[in-house]
């Protein structure tokens, strides 16, 4: 069931239009030019387009999904992200520290 939201005043949403295409055009300008970083001024004109436009909220829920997996992956310890690296895998600390160079012995 898809939530019905308030629509915003007729003025507000002009300038939110207004305002989201000059950002973005600032940010595709900004990416050409070696001087501005285009990323700063493309993503918030991305966000205020989202409500209007069904291809850039496409845009902005991928991105925000993608973000979000690579959090909770950051988030893993190791020992889930690389199972060798556990107690009981060959590779492991534990196993490392076991071996005994042969230059040592």
């Amino acid at each position: 069931m898809k939530k019905h939201l308030r629509q915003p005043h007729p003025v507000w949403r002009v300038i939110r239009l207004i305002s989201g295409i000059l950002l973005l055009l600032m940010g595709i300008i900004g990416g050409l030019m070696p001087v501005i970083q285009g990323w700063m001024f493309a993503v918030p004109g991305l966000l205020l387009l989202a409500p209007e436009s069904r291809i850039i909220r496409k845009i902005v829920v991928k991105t925000r999904t993608k973000l979000k997996l690579r959090r909770r992956r950051k988030k893993r310890p190791e020992a889930a992200r690389n199972p060798d690296a556990g107690v009981g895998g060959s590779n492991g600390p534990v196993a490392r520290a076991a071996r005994v160079p042969e230059a040592e012995k």
